[in-house]
């Protein structure tokens, strides 16, 4: 439908952004050539399931208090009871006992 005569139309202003020449954008220089960061293998700092994270502790710990049960190292065999002390916090903390 046409407008009816002496019916104005409302018509938009542009607006003009107030630019700030204090914060002008520039463009980020990653390299020296300019080109994106190459992406991290971030692998690492996934939360791993705590299935996971229970059975790489459990290995762990059998792997340390095999090393220490199989030492001929007198020191360390004199450590073996204070670390067993540790060793049943750690399991009581990891496994819920």
């Amino acid at each position: 439908m046409a407008p009816k005569k002496g019916v104005k139309i409302a018509t938009k202003k542009k607006t003009e952004k107030v630019v700030n020449p204090l914060f002008e954008k520039r463009q980020e220089q990653f390299d020296i050539s300019g080109a994106l960061p190459l992406k991290k293998d971030v692998h690492r700092f996934v939360r791993w399931p705590q299935v996971v994270r229970i059975q790489r502790k459990r290995r762990i710990l059998k792997q340390r208090l095999k090393e220490l049960t199989k030492s001929e190292d007198h020191s360390a065999l004199r450590r073996l009871p204070y670390w067993l002390l540790e060793y049943i916090k750690l399991a009581s903390n990891i496994f819920g006992l």
